[in-house]
């Protein structure tokens, strides 16, 4: 909706140039590869999210089956069994294909003999928490069969290696593409809503408003920018903000900020506008002159006639 709004309020009222308007033509093409990879990415990212908070789940059931619990033999594995069921991987083609390799590590760890002991689960510096080591395969097959039951295009479970693995990695493509994507998206609107505000007479008149405007476009670039150098630079950080709640609420954040300071101005602009458009001369009480403003065709090929004869 802000992508929208951002476009049609700043769309040319008057023919601005041939060249003007052959570019402001051809910035399209760029912008809309710029709203597809935003959708694209903002769609990607909130399944990576989802993705990240069952992983989380999953993990967590695990640490309380082991760790707190310290089930053993038949009764941990009907734990891990319920707990891998409660994901409902079979109800995905793919998923499915991928459950058999969990199952396989339920009946490996079914067959430890104290496996979540007391002395087995005090090592809280092992990297899991306190979760023995012999829970890595099963941790890592059951998160990779998550990831395949939603279809995502990567190595089918078990064939080259983790299927997390592999869709971990993915997600840095997807994060890099939709902040650079984003980035794309407001240097297009910023540069078509210079065009849109010229005409033949003369550049964009460059008041207040227009420069707080233009500014607050700017500093959410930077933003953008900032944000993708960031997840580029720390993974980990990367991994921790795609599993939080502020992915796409950053975003739409952002675009609201822009529309507000566009309305404002916007507001404030219209608002000079009638009140110059309304102080008429007058001489003894009537007015004298002859306002003659010539049509002016908009960019569409529309006339909006502004010709009135004050005398009549």
């Amino acid at each position: 909706m802000f992508m929208w709004t951002l476009y049609f309020d700043n769309l040319p009222k008057y023919r601005f140039g041939t060249i003007k308007q052959q570019f402001w033509m051809a910035l399209h093409f760029p912008l809309h590869l710029a709203v597809l990879g935003v959708v694209e990415g903002a769609q990607h990212m909130a399944l990576a999210r989802y993705l990240y908070r069952c992983a989380e789940d999953f993990a967590a059931m695990t640490y309380r089956a082991c760790v707190e619990d310290h089930l053993d033999g038949a009764r941990l594995a009907q734990n891990l069994t319920w707990n891998i069921d409660h994901f409902k991987l079979n109800e995905s083609a793919r998923g499915g294909e991928a459950l058999h390799l969990v199952q396989n590590q339920i009946l490996f760890l079914g067959n430890l003999t104290g496996v979540c002991s007391p002395s087995n689960t005090s090592n809280l510096n092992n990297g899991q928490y306190g979760v023995p080591i012999a829970f890595r395969d099963f941790l890592k097959r059951g998160v990779s069969g998550m990831f395949q039951a939603f279809d995502l295009d990567i190595p089918q479970e078990g064939q080259v290696t983790y299927g997390f693995d592999v869709a971990a990695h993915s997600w840095i493509v997807v994060y890099t593409y939709f902040w650079s994507a984003l980035i794309l998206l407001i240097v297009c609107l910023t540069a078509a809503s210079i065009l849109a505000n010229t005409n033949k007479r003369g550049p964009v008149h460059w008041n207040t408003l227009r420069w707080l405007s233009v500014g607050t476009r700017i500093v959410m670039m930077v933003f953008s920018l900032i944000m993708l150098i960031v997840g580029l630079v720390s993974y980990e950080w990367m991994y921790k903000y795609l599993s939080s709640p502020w992915v796409l609420p950053t975003v739409v954040l952002q675009l609201f900020i822009v529309c507000l300071t566009d309305r404002v101005a916007k507001i404030r602009k219209d608002r000079s506008e009638h009140a110059v458009f309304w102080k008429l001369p007058e001489k003894n009480g009537e007015s004298s002159e002859k306002i003659d403003l010539e049509e002016h065709p908009n960019a569409y090929g529309y006339r909006a006639s502004r010709a009135f004869d004050l005398k009549d």
